[in-house]
C-alpha cells in the first residue's frame, strides 16, 4: 500500500514523503482542528486511551502555532 501512495504522491508533484499513517495522522488532526470532541476521534483511530489521542491534539495545537509564527507576525 505503501509503495502505492508514494506513486501517487511523486505523480502529483509531492516533495515530502507521504506513507499510510500520514493518511490517518491527518484525518484525527484536521478533526480536532475543525473541533470534534476527541473521544469520537479516539473512537475513529481504535486507541484504548483517550490520552494517545490527546498526543494529536498536542501536535494541533503546536501546528497552529507554528503556523501563526511563520505566517502572522510581520
Amino acid at each position: 500500500m505503501e509503495k502505492v501512495i508514494n506513486k501517487i504522491a511523486t505523480r502529483a508533484g509531492f516533495d515530502k514523503a507521504v506513507f499510510p499513517h500520514l493518511f490517518r495522522h491527518t484525518m484525527a488532526s484536521l478533526g480536532l482542528q475543525a473541533g470534534a470532541n476527541i473521544v469520537a476521534i479516539q473512537s475513529l483511530l481504535g486507541h484504548s486511551s483517550v490520552t494517545t489521542t490527546e498526543r494529536y491534539a498536542q501536535n494541533s495545537i503546536e501546528n497552529v502555532k507554528h503556523e501563526y509564527n511563520q505566517n502572522m507576525i510581520l
